[in-house]
């Protein structure tokens, strides 16, 4: 990939147009690779408790940015709108490397299933007497069938939606949303798919114990 992205830099304009078309089509290749390959290794590790969660007290707001920003080039060109709704001083006990993987699976899931000019919130709830604190990206997207919500979380989960008229990003390993499960489930956690049907956009839904919910006091 690497060797790509150099030739691409310091030799592109060498190129014609096809030329530097099938250059794109053996760099994107090569990333959906690098990507499955680092999917299937995460798998293996938690599926061999060989990953250790380690929970730290980490600012959600700040988690969510810089989310927002590693996916800012294809929210800009879909001219997506994103709203978030993160009390200040909401901070939770999670693992950081992980529970950014998580947003950052829900986020890319949520920006390639909603068609330009579409919009994402990302907003969380505090049941006042219960025990679980939710977290929820939604979106304005193609929406989901109760048989594609049925399969979405299961290993190799991808679901195909070539040839149905969507302007919508169908890049991906079908792995994702499998990990974000197993990620939340070693927090004690849950995840959750919802969606009216096609064209109705989705809804996720994290759970995590209240437990892991430090809420800052106003000094």
């Amino acid at each position: 990939i690497s060797a790509i992205n150099l030739l691409m830099q310091f030799y592109g304009d060498n190129f014609n147009d096809k030329a530097y078309d099938l250059l794109k089509v053996v760099e994107n290749g090569g990333i959906r690779l690098q990507q499955l390959v680092e999917n299937l290794l995460d798998i293996l590790r938690l599926n061999s408790d060989m990953i250790d969660i380690n929970k730290e007290l980490n600012d959600l707001g700040g988690m969510i940015m810089r989310t927002i920003q590693e996916h800012s080039f294809q929210i800009e060109s879909r001219d997506l709108s994103i709203e978030i709704d993160i009390p200040d001083g909401f901070k939770v006990r999670v693992d950081k490397i992980r529970f950014e993987q998580v947003l950052s699976n829900l986020v890319s899931n949520a920006v390639k299933n909603t068609p330009p000019r579409g919009s994402i919130y990302i907003y969380s709830e505090i049941p006042e007497n219960g025990s679980q604190v939710t977290i929820i990206v939604e979106d304005t997207g193609v929406g989901l069938t109760k048989e594609e919500i049925d399969q979405l979380f299961s290993f190799f989960g991808k679901i195909e939606r070539y040839g149905k008229g969507m302007d919508i990003i169908t890049e991906g390993t079908g792995l994702g949303l499998y990990i974000t499960k197993n990620i939340i489930e070693q927090h004690g956690g849950s995840i959750t798919a919802d969606s009216d049907g096609r064209g109705k956009g989705s809804k996720f839904t994290i759970s995590i114990p209240i437990d892991s919910l430090v809420e800052e006091s106003p000094e």
